[in-house]
């Protein structure tokens, strides 16, 4: 298990790697080529498309988690069953999900005040993107299903290609003239390749693993749904707790200022996925152990893991915290201080949010994923009722601080409940594991904005090549400090980085 977890990781990184650095190296032509207002207005066009994919009730998830469960031969049918459901479950939602699209699109031109000269073009976009949003929907069965049977190898060789479609498609359909459609349909195209490679790929590494009736009983359909209403708060809590901001703009402020925010929440997103490649393998490994009852193994991987976890996830969101201004001077030109200060908010929440991750995945895996809910329903309380007060007097800041101390509470929540639910101590937690990569973390931000800011003020060169060696250095000086910090103090052993070394050739399959 230890190879396959390497492995599984390591497609992780290439695969959504893979799918960063394309946006990164698109989205200065997306956005020339749209203007402010018509990105602002595909940021939530993106949006739409990825409430689709959190609206699944859970059902990507749940998938692993019953399948990986199930991974004795005698419980063959349980786990066709489970995929059946799942199957089900997903046509249905796509379906609702198509329909109301259609006849709503109209609404979502209205809200974001979309102007008379490109409204056409806007409608045609946001049908396009409802379609490619259930066909995303449809992809999520077999793709679940895969990562249950531990083959996320597999997951992220479809997730290249579809990303490889929808660059080429972009860029193709964006220099013809096709604008927001053009990009919707790249999408399309992108989801209907994962759709089909993933069902393809799946036949063919579990024949088994195929569409039964007969194993989708009603009681493995409530179970399922049991599970997944859990799953679905969640990936709302989750979608609410950071995209709120962005709709408050578009409402109150208007599309240009939703596009700055939409800039922070990428970039944010788009660094913060690297560490959460970590997690993904983790649940069906915990699934497949703790209901063979390997507690002691389960609760080994799941300390080991946070602490691989924290030991990137923190230092990037600390760096990423303090990169804003001379990353998005250096990428874009310009005028971009309030997507600086928005990734400032995100980078830091992430790093205090970041201390639940390994829990959540722990608590879904034992089929307790209401631990997990239950503080995203609190977060989202209050944050509605500080953003409807703070964002009308304040705007941006509102909407940042409202979003920043909802989360900051509910990760506290989480912490309590998981610990003492579990029977672990949270004292111990943060003592061994978050604290020492914080205040390494700190420091080495510190470092890096100092850097940083001293090329920034030196006078030589433009502003973007100054804001670019600033970057690059500032972020290279604390990153060393951070790692010279972490190895001095013992945060992750010789003999643990040895043993993943050991894995890497088989994970690779070069032995």
């Amino acid at each position: 298990m230890g190879t396959v977890l390497v492995r599984n990781v390591l497609s992780n990184v290439v695969g959504r790697g893979s799918s960063i650095l394309a946006w990164i190296a698109i989205t200065p032509f997306v956005l020339r080529t749209l203007g402010p207002e018509r990105f602002g207005y595909w940021s939530l066009l993106s949006t739409l498309a990825n409430t689709a994919v959190l609206m699944d009730l859970g059902l990507g998830s749940a998938v692993t988690r019953f399948v990986a469960g199930s991974a004795d031969a005698s419980q063959a049918a349980a786990r066709r069953g489970a995929f059946t459901t799942g199957a089900a479950l997903a046509a249905g939602l796509a379906l609702v999900w198509l329909v109301a699209g259609l006849v709503l699109r109209g609404t979502l031109l209205g809200f974001a005040h979309v102007g008379a000269g490109w409204r056409s073009e806007a409608l045609a976009a946001t049908g396009t993107t409802v379609l490619a949003a259930a066909v995303g929907l449809l992809a999520l069965v077999p793709g679940a299903a895969l990562t249950g049977v531990h083959r996320l190898d597999l997951v992220n060789r479809v997730t290249i290609a579809a990303t490889v479609v929808q660059v080429v498609a972009s860029l193709v359909l964006l220099a013809r003239g096709a604008g927001l459609t053009g990009l919707a349909t790249a999408m399309l195209l992108a989801n209907a390749t994962t759709l089909v490679a993933s069902a393809l790929l799946l036949r063919r590494v579990a024949p088994d693993l195929g569409l039964d009736p007969r194993a989708a009983s009603a009681d493995r359909v409530v179970e399922q749904l049991r599970f997944s209403a859990a799953l679905q708060v969640i990936s709302l809590g989750v979608l609410l707790q950071f995209q709120l901001p962005k709709f408050v703009l578009a409402r109150s402020v208007g599309l240009a200022a939703a596009g700055e925010f939409e800039l922070a929440y990428r970039v944010a997103f788009a660094a913060w996925s690297l560490p959460s490649l970590l997690l993904p393998p983790l649940l069906p490994a915990l699934a497949e152990w703790t209901s063979q009852g390997r507690w002691e193994a389960a609760w080994a991987l799941y300390e080991r893991a946070a602490r691989y976890l924290l030991a990137i996830a923190l230092p990037m969101a600390a760096l990423l915290a303090v990169s804003g201004l001379p990353l998005f001077t250096a990428w874009l030109g310009g005028d971009h201080g309030s997507a600086a200060g928005s990734l400032f908010v995100i980078a830091a929440l992430l790093g205090i949010n970041v201390l639940t991750s390994a829990g959540c995945v722990f608590v879904r895996s034992i089929g307790r994923p209401w631990i997990e809910a239950r503080y995203h329903m609190a977060s989202f309380a209050i944050q509605l009722v500080l953003v409807l007060w703070l964002a009308p007097r304040r705007q941006l800041a509102g909407a940042l601080l409202a979003m920043f101390v909802s989360g900051a509470i509910g990760t506290v929540l989480f912490l309590w409940m998981f610990h003492r639910g579990l029977g672990r101590s949270l004292k111990a937690f943060v003592l061994r594991l978050a604290a020492l990569p914080a205040l390494v973390s700190f420091a080495g931000a510190g470092l890096a904005l100092a850097v940083s800011g001293a090329l920034a003020n030196s006078g030589w060169g433009t502003d973007r090549a100054r804001a670019a060696w600033g970057l690059l250095l500032g972020d290279a000086a604390g990153a060393a400090a951070i790692v010279a910090g972490l190895i001095a103090f013992g945060y992750v052993s010789r003999a643990e980085l040895l043993d993943l070394g050991r894995r890497v050739p088989g994970a690779l399959g070069l032995r």
